[in-house]
């Protein structure tokens, strides 16, 4: 309370005192007249009515002194709390948004001195300005903007799901980490996924095209890892229809129906003439889905990772395929060979992983693609 309201206050309280003893004395001295003899009824009548002044007088001042407090008790919290909402950055401020027009400037910069877009898409820390950055060139039919465009959309509708969303309600960034925590999951991958993809939950994505046609488009265009991609996708859904025809309870929300010319085969083996590693370490993550119920699943899906890590996949322990498998593998974080991690996991089949990977190698070298299991 401010001491303007206090004096307000302590004189009202101070003006009922003086007026109780001013009708203290006037009694007194009535009864003195009186020979302290017994007030008549009409004093009497004049006491109670003078008490009842008093009494009044008194609930006023309290009264008033309760609601000046509360109010000056509000108005100073209301303060704090603008203060506080003052410090807090808002969503599409001058600031946040000049931010990310620096940053779209600075893609569209790269873009034109780095034609390598997933290079570019793998250096990228903001994956909401990376995907306006190809947009463009994705309208304009580039199929290496279509693919990666799909996969910015494609990565950050995934993790955030993962990381980001419980029951069905979207978490803060501390309740995603908290999330994470429980579920033994990477705090480093979890802090990494709401940097990237945080404004895909801020914007409306439809802006970016359905991600869904941006694959199919440069699948059919050739380009190799959307292929790949696509193949797997065709495979992921012909196992779930296998399941649900055995009894299994369908996806509640399956994805859309795949539509190629092409079977996951014939596209794999179109992506593999390309020799990109990512196609590559692609080929050995289906090797389930094309082969289920091989003896050999693990050591050709090893093989052809570990071809992978020898032509170029980021297989360093700052990887994000071995980031994310390494949670609970401390050894992963000081691995210093590209097929360290490779070589654990396949433990005692590792002889027989090196000498599958050397044909896998051979092959791919005499371009013999007829001959690596993918179909002619």
């Amino acid at each position: 309370m401010v001491a303007s309201e206090k004096l307000q206050v302590t004189a009202l309280i101070s003006a009922n005192c003086v007026l109780a003893k001013d009708i203290s004395d006037l009694v007194t001295r009535r009864r003195t007249a009186n020979c302290e003899a017994r007030p008549t009824d009409a004093a009497g009548g004049l006491l109670k009515k003078l008490k009842w002044i008093v009494l009044v007088g008194l609930v006023v001042s309290i009264c008033g002194y309760f609601i000046l407090h509360r109010s000056v008790s509000c108005n100073e919290q209301d303060a704090k709390c603008s203060e506080h909402r003052d410090r807090q950055p808002a969503l599409g401020s001058n600031v946040s948004s000049k931010s990310n027009q620096a940053q779209t400037i600075k893609n569209r910069e790269e873009l034109r001195e780095d034609k390598d877009l997933g290079r570019l898409y793998r250096k990228s820390t903001n994956h909401w300005e990376y995907a306006h950055s190809v947009l463009a060139l994705a309208s304009n039919g580039d199929p290496n903007a279509q693919f990666y465009l799909f996969k910015s959309i494609d990565f950050c509708n995934e993790n955030l799901k993962f990381y980001f969303t419980h029951k069905g309600r979207s978490l803060t960034i501390d309740e995603g980490l908290q999330y994470a925590v429980q579920r033994k999951l990477s705090l480093e991958i979890a802090q990494s996924v709401f940097e990237k993809c945080h404004e895909f939950s801020e914007h409306d994505i439809a802006e970016l095209g359905n991600p869904s046609e941006w694959l199919a488009k440069a699948s059919k265009a050739g380009q190799p890892i959307a292929q790949a991609v696509t193949a797997e996708k065709i495979l992921s859904q012909t196992q779930q229809q296998a399941f649900v025809s055995n009894g299994a309870t369908p996806d509640p929300s399956p994805e859309a129906a795949i539509q190629s010319s092409l079977s996951a085969k014939e596209l794999l083996r179109a992506a593999v003439t390309s020799k990109d590693p990512e196609v590559l370490f692609r080929i050995g993550e289906a090797q389930s889905l094309l082969n289920p119920g091989s003896q050999t699943t693990d050591i050709d899906r090893y093989a052809w990772w570990l071809v992978a890590c020898q032509r170029g996949f980021d297989c360093s322990a700052r990887g994000d395929w071995i980031k994310a498998t390494c949670i609970d593998l401390p050894a992963c974080a000081s691995s210093n060979n590209p097929s360290d991690h490779v070589r654990s996991l396949a433990n005692d089949q590792w002889p027989e992983v090196q000498e599958r990977a050397k044909e896998i190698n051979d092959k791919l070298d005499a371009s013999q693609w007829n001959e690596l299991g993918l179909g002619s």
